[in-house]
């Protein structure tokens, strides 16, 4: 199999290869084309030689014919596509959730699952620690039994 590379100028976009490529499918036969609008060229594999010169005229014959301009009326230009409510309904329809990905990302993330926790188990505990036993009062002011001034820094439970 013989590989024939060819300068193409003037392709810009993915849809200018493909009409190049198809372009020299359609002229000569040739097992497989690729083209690059960054490279500008195009890459033939055949089974025989082709020249260069044949290549290039069979592609500028075959693009000026496919290129040719035609009459087009404006009205078949734009057809009003039929409604099916069913349809609609289907395409408009979700299974993303906003709050479940974020949740997800949250859990994936130990770091911030661990101090959750921790968070969760200080609030926790500062709703349980006035119930533990021996402990004051949460609106007794301590009072220190010989001075008679408010003791302060002094633990919450009343063994210390």
């Amino acid at each position: 199999m013989l590989r024939i590379t060819v300068d193409i100028d003037g392709m810009a976009c993915a849809m200018c290869e493909s009409h190049v490529n198809e372009a020299i499918r359609k002229a000569l036969p040739v097992k497989k084309v690729t083209s690059s609008h960054g490279k500008g060229c195009a890459q033939v594999f055949a089974e025989r030689e082709i020249s260069r010169g044949e290549l290039e005229r069979a592609l500028e014959a075959q693009l000026k014919q496919d290129l040719s301009q035609e009459e087009i009326d404006e009205d078949a230009l734009f057809v009003l596509a039929e409604y099916d409510e069913s349809a609609a309904e289907k395409t408009g329809y979700s299974n993303y959730s906003y709050w479940r990905s974020t949740v997800q990302v949250f859990l994936k993330n130990r770091v911030a699952v661990i101090l959750l926790l921790v968070l969760a188990a200080l609030l926790l505990f500062t709703f349980v620690q006035p119930y533990l036993p021996g402990q004051y009062p949460a609106n007794l002011i301590n009072n220190n039994p010989q001075t008679g001034k408010q003791l302060s820094n002094i633990a919450p439970s009343l063994t210390t």
